[in-house]
């Protein structure tokens, strides 16, 4: 019997951010944390010297648009980034969800989609 078609269904993750504390001040961190959820984008960086699997999390709303606030762990940067690469996955939805501005930790709900490789 044939598969349905139709769009592979979606995953939902917690995941651990990483850096924020020297990514944000104490303050900003407290003024970000009164307001999540707040919505990310994940962006590959493969030039990245460090960690050529390093993933980085941005906020996407403002008054925080587009500030850098830290990283996927290199744990589970090192699954996503080739499969990221290849197309064999997407993130369709990212969100900060948790931060503890004391320590400078937060949360993030990723919701994945995997996807069949790009063949060239």
């Amino acid at each position: 019997m044939a598969k349905a078609a139709g769009k592979p269904s979606l995953t939902e993750m917690m995941v651990e951010l990483k850096g924020f504390n020297h990514r944000a001040i104490a303050s900003t961190r407290r003024e970000i944390a009164a307001e999540v959820p707040l919505a990310v984008e994940l962006r590959r960086e493969p030039t990245n010297i460090h960690d050529g699997n390093a993933v980085a999390v941005h906020l996407l709303e403002k008054p925080w648009k587009e500030l850098h606030i830290g990283y996927l762990p290199k744990g589970v940067a090192v699954v996503f980034a080739p499969k990221m690469d290849d197309g064999r996955i997407s993130v369709e939805e990212a969100w900060l969800m948790e931060v503890d501005p004391e320590e400078g930790s937060g949360q993030l709900l990723l919701k994945v989609r995997k996807r069949k490789p790009n063949l060239a």
